[in-house]
């Protein structure tokens, strides 16, 4: 693979990027080993995948439409990395970090690969959901001990899903390992193929 027909993306400049010394708009390229990353404004960082000690990676979309991150965690380092992608125009982001995934499950499989958000944006939608069912299940069973019987149940039904969908959401955020590279691959981005990709979480 030549630097000139290497995936690369760009991203705006970060923390991260000023604490290793990467000025301005960086420049993400897949090198024939692992990351290289430069500034616009200065410096330039290459990371292989000897140095690589996990990669998590999901998207989701807010009321600002589809977001990619994907966490890289270096050995010796406790912050991780992170190559952020925002808007419908996300494919060469996802062909740099696809490549870099292939290349860690060339080497060791895809123990080094994982899926999903944090604990906390896992269960963000979840805590709020589960108290609102558990709200609307307690006006049930009190608050219309007096309704019908076909009608006491209505507040909880509906709020059960809501909780559903809270739960369903913290299932595909919720950090953990991949089975293979293409569940792996999946949660990067969704197909481009698919209409509308960022009208469902992950």
């Amino acid at each position: 693979m030549t630097a000139a027909g290497a995936p690369s993306f760009t991203m705006p400049s970060s923390k991260w990027l000023r604490d290793n010394q990467l000025q301005g708009e960086a420049t993400i390229r897949l090198a024939a080993d692992g990351l290289e990353i430069s500034g616009a404004s200065g410096g330039f960082r290459r990371v292989s995948t000897t140095e690589i000690r996990l990669v998590q990676t999901g998207w989701q979309s807010d009321k600002h439409g589809p977001w990619f991150l994907t966490r890289i965690w270096l050995h010796g380092r406790e912050a991780p990395w992170k190559l952020v992608a925002r808007g419908p125009g996300f494919a060469p982001y996802a062909a740099v970090v696809r490549g870099l995934a292939a290349q860690l499950a060339r080497i060791d499989g895809v123990s080094r690969l994982h899926r999903g958000s944090s604990i906390a944006a896992a269960v963000a939608l979840l805590v709020p959901m589960t108290l609102l069912f558990l709200a609307a299940l307690a006006i049930s069973i009190f608050a219309l001990e007096h309704e019908p019987w076909w009608g006491r149940p209505v507040p909880a039904l509906v709020a059960f899903a809501f909780f559903i969908m809270g739960a369903l959401t913290a299932y595909h955020r919720w950090p953990r390992p991949v089975r293979d590279l293409d569940e792996f691959n999946r949660r990067v981005a969704p197909s481009l193929q698919r209409r509308r990709p960022w009208s469902r979480k992950r």
